[in-house]
């Protein structure tokens, strides 16, 4: 199928390999719902959107032609290439039905009510059990008494004088059923004193977790899995700095029980900034996610945007898009301005670019070097994030001197067509009225 006339035009622009995949999806039966520009694609670029999703043995990176599955409300799996400026799209999938929350909550309750039922089940077995040997040691001390006495009887003697008798040996036959009953006694209260053990284990799990962590922690020389990982959160061997986190790539190799005092140890630590967060989300357990929500739920803008980073997958696309603008907005050089600018490499919505350019136009010089260098990038003028061959350009943005700024801010514009008025009205100091 070739590709209709309407679309012809726009469609030559796209990079060789999405026109091949475009037109392999034609030949196999979809076709094109339109061709615009907008979010994902580049002011330079262009998004297409297929009507059908694309063939399962094509849905995959290869080449110069990646693929993401985002699953969001506007498109689910996204092809694009190395600079990100032209997209390929496909359909939303159709919504899922809402979760009838009354069967999760009658399935929740069956399993808390069954859970309960087979812990008193166990309670009351005990404890029959515990009766039952009680009753027992005290029939065999009745029974060790009616023989020690039945033994004693035919001893039972009548002096010549008919006026002294021989009775059995009470305190012996006292002494004996206590003693019987001591040991019925040590013998339930021993099964008691098992469970109780085994419960006090169960609840000093965490603290004894904690300790090992501690002792794991008190060497100074890293040996061991969880020591060199220890070792990257104190930054040891000049790793704290910005832009390099903790070795998370010791967690690939790691066993089960390495992982676990890991996350018990961030856990403990607390998610402080965006190390903790791609830490916790490489470990990806049910206890290092709920720990990430936490942490979005606290509403700290550049813990928000880590976490947009590292897992995605729990964060929206409007939460996404506002971390990312507190960040660019916010953070510094050594404080996360470097990782929003790398993300705002390949995600740069509407409410991105319009951060870059006020940041290019109001931000510290050091700062503002890398707004424009990535404008630049964004917008298809220049091959990279921070190209060379217009450095010089960028470094006039690196003043304090408000008409230098703007002189470099119309001239960046220029070069990406954007009206630079708009933002310089935008930025402009407003007048006091004068007294009197």
């Amino acid at each position: 199928m070739s590709i209709p006339a309407e679309f012809a035009s726009p469609f030559a622009a796209f990079p060789e390999s999405l026109r091949k995949l475009v037109e392999a999806e034609l030949a196999d039966g979809n076709s094109i719902v339109e061709i615009c520009g907008g979010f994902p694609a580049a002011p330079c670029g262009d998004c297409l959107k297929l009507a059908k999703p694309v063939a399962a043995s094509r849905r995959q990176s290869r080449d110069d032609v990646h693929f993401y599955e985002r699953n969001n409300s506007n498109y689910n799996g996204e092809f694009t290439h190395d600079k990100r400026h032209f997209f390929v799209l496909e359909p939303p999938q159709p919504e899922q039905p809402e979760p009838d929350m009354d069967a999760i909550r009658a399935e929740q309750e069956a399993r808390e009510l069954a859970a309960d039922a087979n812990c008193f089940a166990m309670e009351a077995v005990a404890l029959k059990l515990a009766r039952r040997r009680t009753r027992q040691a005290g029939a065999d001390a009745d029974a060790a008494a009616r023989s020690f006495f039945d033994s004693k009887t035919p001893g039972l003697l009548t002096t010549q004088a008919g006026s002294q008798e021989t009775w059995p040996d009470m305190d012996a036959i006292r002494a004996e059923m206590e003693a019987r009953q001591r040991a019925a006694d040590a013998d339930r209260f021993g099964q008691e004193q098992m469970e109780w053990e085994i419960a006090r284990d169960a609840a000093l799990k965490n603290e004894a977790q904690q300790q090992q962590v501690s002792e794991l922690t008190a060497g100074a020389a890293p040996v061991g899995t969880i020591a060199r990982f220890v070792a990257s959160m104190e930054g040891i061997g000049n790793n704290w700095r910005d832009g390099i986190g903790y070795d998370v790539r010791l967690l690939k190799s790691a066993m089960p029980h390495e992982i676990a005092v890991i996350e018990s140890l961030l856990l403990i630590h607390g998610v402080n900034d965006w190390r903790d967060v791609e830490a916790l989300a490489a470990i990806d357990s049910e206890g290092a996610r709920k720990r990430l929500r936490e942490a979005l739920k606290d509403g700290v803008p550049l813990i928000t945007f880590a976490i947009a980073q590292h897992a995605p997958d729990l964060v929206s696309d409007a939460e996404r898009t506002k971390s990312l603008v507190d960040a660019l907005e916010r953070s510094e050089i050594y404080g996360g301005l470097t990782q929003a600018l790398l993300r705002a490499e390949d995600f740069h919505p509407p409410e991105v670019i319009a951060a870059l350019l006020r940041g290019a136009l109001a931000r510290s010089g050091e700062a503002a070097v890398h707004f424009a260098a990535m404008l630049m990038f964004v917008y298809g003028a220049a091959q990279s994030s921070f190209d060379w061959k217009h450095r010089p350009l960028f470094l006039r943005f690196n003043t304090e001197d408000r008409a230098e700024r703007e002189a470099a801010f119309r001239e960046l514009c220029k070069k990406i067509g954007v009206p630079a008025q708009t933002y310089l009205d935008q930025a402009a100091p407003r007048t006091k009225p004068r007294a009197g």
